[in-house]
């Protein structure tokens, strides 16, 4: 009985890893095999043809070649997944907030010359915009939603 679970352990355990760690860098690759076979010019047919064409044993060490090298970077990549993600959500290390005070500053202007032109158009009556001023208007009122609130930046 015990062999039976540490069996049906293993095997959950394996797929879940599988699952988790290499899907992600295999689409990676063969996203990355795609292109660079279609910038060359190199059809699936040509390259299933080559395959053929090898010894047994070198399409075996292809393989092999091929599986450890997505197993290598998905265990890379994902030991700087927790770095990279704070990264993107902006705790930078100290040593880069002088650009990330420039970002903000960029936002904040930006932000502002939304609302002002925002607001030049919201003085004028309504059946006196031009169609490009209603465009103008909309495209500004749907920026100012996405804006963070004036105290988030």
């Amino acid at each position: 009985m015990s062999a039976k679970f540490l069996e049906s352990f293993g095997g959950k355990l394996a797929e879940k890893w599988v699952a988790t760690l290499l899907t992600p860098a295999f689409v990676f690759w063969a996203g990355g095999a795609i292109a660079g076979m279609q910038r060359i010019g190199f059809g699936w047919q040509d390259a299933l043809d080559w395959f053929d064409q090898q010894p047994e044993l070198l399409q075996i060490a292809i393989l092999i070649t091929a599986l450890a090298l997505v197993a290598v970077s998905a265990i890379v990549i994902q030991s700087f997944d927790l770095a990279v993600l704070r990264f993107l959500e902006g705790y930078w290390p100290r040593w880069l907030r002088p650009l990330r005070r420039w970002f903000i500053t960029r936002a904040k202007k930006r932000n502002k010359k939304i609302s002002d032109r925002w607001q030049d158009l919201i003085q004028i009556n309504p059946a006196q915009l031009s169609p490009q001023q209603r465009d103008d208007l909309a495209q500004l009122d749907w920026q100012q939603r996405q804006m963070p609130l004036p105290g988030e930046l």
